[in-house]
């Protein structure tokens, strides 16, 4: 089923340094790019999250409600999940604020 909506999601750690986040973003919204060639860029939402177990757990949420997404880890800080990318799960995010 392909998500109706028109927004791709990329969750960050917000305890990273404004740069960071905004780099962090970048990888992973790249990386679903790469994973999902199809996919028609229309708006892009940066949302904050309380760290890389956060990323995880939306991650893992997502792969259950069987949204495509990518996770992107940062090899200069031992592989530590630092950004998600996500589309169609705008009920699931409806808590977050924009960063």
């Amino acid at each position: 089923m392909q998500p109706q909506s028109h927004k791709l999601y990329i969750l960050v750690d917000k305890r990273l340094s404004p740069s960071q986040r905004a780099v962090q973003a970048c990888h992973a919204g790249i990386e679903f790019a790469k994973k999902y060639p199809n996919w028609e860029h229309q708006s892009i939402v940066l949302l904050g999250v309380e760290g890389e177990m956060e990323l995880i757990d939306r991650a893992a949420g997502f792969l259950f409600a069987g949204l495509p997404f990518t996770a992107f880890t940062e090899s200069y800080w031992d592989n530590r999940t630092t950004a998600v990318a996500v589309h169609g799960a705008d009920e699931m995010l409806k808590d977050l604020q924009l960063v």
